[in-house]
Parts: C-alpha cells; sequence; structure tokens
C-alpha cells in the first residue's frame, strides 16, 4: 500500500441527524420524530448549520421544527472523534450509506448532512451512496434471493465499498449503528470481504446517561449463532463431495475452530495427506484405525474421483495397487529394510520368484531378490506381474492378478502407470485428464455407477483386491467415513 489510510464506512438511520435548539440555558439536541422525518429533513436541506454536538438532550422529540436552524449528528462526531483519538494524524476518507425514499418517515437529509459535517472535520474524499430510493423496500418476500435485502440494494452497497477501498487504505473502521439490522449484519461481512488483510473494526455508540457526551468504542465482531451450523452443513457437503481438505480449510478461521467438531475436520486433513495424527481423538472416524494402508490410499483416490480431481485419482490409484502389495507383504511377515524401497521376508518365497543374479535385478520380472537369509522386494516395472502372482498364492485369490492386468493393460499403447507418469512428469491437459479417465473406465479400474468414476464401485478389481486382504465392505468405506463425520458433526452441542 502507498499509504496509511482509515476509511469510516457509516450506515446511517432515523436517529442519525438531530436538530440542536438553544432553551435558554446552553444549545440541546433532540431526535426527529419518525412521522415527521422527511418535512423536517427537508426543511434542514433548504437551510441549517451543522454543529458540534452538544452533549445536553431537549426533553421531548422535536417533533415538528418550523425552522429548525441548527443540526448535529452525534454517531458521526463519535466516529471521527475515534479517528482522531486512536489514530492521531492519519487521514480519513468516509463513506455514507442511508435510504432516499419518497416516504413520509424517510431521514431525507441523512446521507447529504453526514457528507457535509464529515468534509468540514477534514475527511477526504467524501461519498454518499444511497442503496435505496423512490418508493424501494428493503425486501421483497416474493423472490427468496429479495426476501432478506433486495439483491439491486446489495449490488448498491457493494459496488459503493469497493470503490471507498483503494490502494492507500491500511484499516476499515464499520460505524453501523443506524439503519436496517439486516444491513448491519450485511455490511460487516461484506467490508471484511473486500478489505481483505486490513484489520477492520466495527464502532458502536452506546446510549448512556441523559447529558453525557456520546463516545464511539470498539466493539468486538458478534457471534452468530447461525455460523456454527451453516459452517457445519457446508463442512459436510465438502466432505461428502471428497474435498476434505477444503471442507477444514473453509472452517479453521471461523470462531469455532477448537471446538470438537472442527478438530474432526483438521484431523480428517490430517490423515488423508498422511501426516501423524498424534493420539486417537474421540469421534474419530473407524477407519483412521484400520490395519490395511491400502484402505487411506484407495479412499484418497476415491475422494479425488468424487471431486473431480482426475490427476490426483491417477496417483492414488496407481498407488493403492502398490500399497496393497505392501500390505501382502506385511501378512507374509514383511519388514522394511534400511533402504525404504524395498522389504525383506525372512523365509524365502517359491524359487519362481526370486532373481538371483544382482545385475539382472532392474531388467528381471521377479519381485524378489536373494540376499542371504533376507529377501528384498520391489514392484517396479514388470515386477508387478509376479508380485500379484505371489500375493494371490499367499492370499489364495486371483484378485491381485486382476488388478494389476488392469493397470498394466494397454488401450491402445498406454497403460496406467503411463498416464500416472504423465500427471507426474509433467502438465496435464484437458484431453489428456479426458483420455485418461476413458482410459481408466475402459480397463475397470473406474467405473461410473451414478454419473461419476468410482474406484471403490462393489464388482470392481479394488474392492476384491480389498476383500482379499480382510476388508468385505470395500465398497461402503467412503460412505461410512462420511457418516461417521456427520455423527461427530451434529453431535456436537452449540456453545
Amino acid at each position: 500500500m502507498s499509504a496509511r489510510r482509515l476509511l469510516l464506512v457509516v450506515s446511517t438511520g432515523d436517529t442519525d441527524v438531530q436538530v440542536v435548539a438553544d432553551r435558554g440555558n446552553g444549545p440541546a439536541r433532540g431526535e426527529i420524530a419518525k412521522k415527521w422525518a422527511a418535512d423536517v429533513h427537508k426543511r434542514l436541506l433548504e437551510a441549517c448549520t451543522l454543529v458540534d454536538t452538544p452533549p445536553a438532550l431537549l426533553p421531548a422529540p422535536a417533533w415538528r421544527c418550523p425552522r429548525p436552524r441548527w443540526a448535529c449528528l452525534p454517531k458521526l462526531d463519535a466516529g471521527l472523534d475515534w479517528c482522531q483519538r486512536e489514530r492521531p494524524g492519519v487521514p480519513v476518507s468516509v463513506l455514507v450509506l442511508g435510504t432516499r425514499r419518497d416516504l413520509r418517515e424517510e431521514p431525507l437529509a441523512a446521507i447529504q448532512l453526514s457528507c457535509q459535517r464529515a468534509a468540514a472535520r477534514g475527511a477526504n474524499p467524501v461519498a454518499g451512496v444511497p442503496y435505496l430510493g423512490a418508493r424501494e423496500r428493503l425486501e421483497d418476500t416474493s423472490a427468496p434471493r429479495d426476501a432478506v435485502i433486495r439483491a439491486a440494494a446489495v449490488k448498491r452497497i457493494d459496488d459503493a465499498v469497493k470503490a471507498a477501498i483503494t490502494d492507500d487504505v491500511s484499516e476499515v473502521l464499520i460505524l453501523a449503528t443506524g439503519g436496517f439490522p439486516a444491513v448491519k449484519q450485511l455490511l460487516g461481512s461484506l467490508v471484511r470481504f473486500r478489505a481483505q488483510s486490513r484489520k477492520v473494526i466495527e464502532l458502536a455508540v452506546p446510549r448512556l446517561r441523559p447529558g453525557a457526551p456520546e463516545v464511539a468504542r470498539e466493539v468486538a465482531q458478534a457471534v452468530q449463532p447461525t455460523r456454527s451450523f451453516d459452517a457445519r452443513l457446508a463442512a459436510l457437503r465438502l466432505v461428502r463431495q471428497g474435498e476434505w481438505s477444503a471442507a477444514y480449510g473453509a472452517t479453521q478461521d471461523l470462531e469455532h475452530a477448537h471446538d470438537g467438531w472442527a478438530s474432526a475436520l483438521h484431523r480428517l486433513h490430517l490423515w488423508s495427506a498422511t501426516l501423524p495424527l498424534g493420539q486417537t481423538a474421540c469421534g474419530d472416524p473407524e477407519v483412521f484405525a484400520h490395519p490395511l494402508a491400502a484402505v487411506r490410499v484407495a479412499l484418497r483416490a476415491e475422494a479425488a474421483l468424487r471431486s473431480g480431481r482426475v490427476p490426483e485419482a491417477l496417483h492414488a490409484t496407481v498407488g493403492f495397487v502398490e500399497e496393497a502389495l505392501l500390505d501382502a507383504l506385511r501378512r507374509a511377515g514383511a519388514t522394511p529394510g534400511e533402504n525404504g524401497g524395498f522389504w525383506r521376508l525372512a523365509a524365502a518365497p517359491d524359487a519362481a520368484y526370486i532373481e538371483t543374479d544382482p545385475k539382472a535385478w532392474r531388467t528381471s520380472p521377479r519381485p524378489f531378490m536373494a540376499d542371504g537369509t533376507d529377501h528384498r522386494f520391489g514392484c517396479l516395472g514388470d515386477k508387478l506381474r509376479l508380485a500379484a502372482s505371489w500375493a494371490d498364492a499367499q492370499l489364495r485369490t486371483r484378485a491381485f492378478t486382476t488388478l494389476a492386468e488392469a493397470v498394466l493393460r494397454r488401450n491402445p499403447d498406454r497403460h496406467a502407470r503411463d498416464l500416472r507418469n504423465d500427471v507426474a512428469h509433467g502438465s496435464p491437459t484437458e484431453w489428456i485428464m479426458h483420455d485418461a479417465t476413458a482410459h481408466m473406465q475402459s480397463v475397470g479400474l473406474w467405473n461410473d455407477p451414478q454419473g461419476r468414476p468410482s474406484l471403490l464401485w462393489p464388482e470392481g478389481p479394488a474392492c476384491a483386491v480389498l476383500q482379499a486382504l480382510g476388508e468385505e465392505a470395500g465398497h461402503a468405506l467412503f460412505d461410512n467415513l462420511c457418516a461417521d463425520l456427520e455423527r461427530t458433526l451434529t453431535r456436537h452441542e452449540y456453545r
């Protein structure tokens, strides 16, 4: 930002402009009776002098001043006083929002007089914008989009705020003590959105005892009870769509970020990213403790498919095949060697799976290599077929071979691993991703049972491999995870 400037955003209402009269013991101010507001405000626009706000109050509202000579703006003065007191020497610009309708009770002069007073007190630039005019109503209950605030009014407010927050504005103050409550709530959200990284402060001017000067005070942002429920509903929708990290990211900055339900979303993000979870927490989905590492990779692929992230789904699908083989190795008592790329078996597998020539290790199709009493395992390239054959022999199934053949099936000249490498080592294009989706479906790795690709479809090779490893309900893993999180988020009490 090129300079430091405060922006004071003021929302005007019925009591922002008050008349001033001298009853013989000094000036005093009074609110304008609402039913005569338009008439009094017209007279103020014709001829009146804006003065400093006197602390004394008139004994009764100025019902119908025949010729009001003076007027003051207590709330605006209090806001500008705050700027001078808390940010001395910092230039101030002012945006005044209000209504200018042809109604008997309308405070017609509020915007114009507020702008005049702000300019007279040194604010620059000053802008006034009416968000309702003629005989417009704030809402239109016949149209859902306009039922709270008309879309046209929202756009006028948004355009005004967007234009007022210039590059040199470093801090935005909201003085929304007047006007409609719905506009006040909108203004808080809208200003924070448009201010981006700038600090936003809400000011209030509380009513004090009669005769006391009005003083603006900084107030904490009100916590709307609806935010917790709206945030949880949005998070659940994102979870069901497979956008797990987005569900966490969309809620981590809310005031409920340390509540139990937000912690559950954070743990889902960590678990899906294979980051440390620490101790088991109450409300964790059952799948977090699943003994098969391939389950996590399969769910990552399923989540990516449900949200349309094809590159990530390709990565995870091929990764699932390799992780499932490692799960089979664990079942056979294998342990990782010093080199994380190899696993060691204490007992020798069948000789058909062992390569005895160290020089031929990288080109041999055999998944194991003789190495003293240990036998190293790798699943590079064509080793995948024999590794799958070995796993099938261990588990007395054909599921691994079926899955490996689907991964290595060329259509016409590329297979799933090639497509994964395209994503890993290049920049995928739209047509490559379209062809990749078609290929993965044609070889039976992904299916499209409900209008979206899926890895964990009931009759698919992935579910068959999970069943061989002991997971009987692979097709229900994703829905069960979502159901567990839904129970956690809906069980949490509001506090």
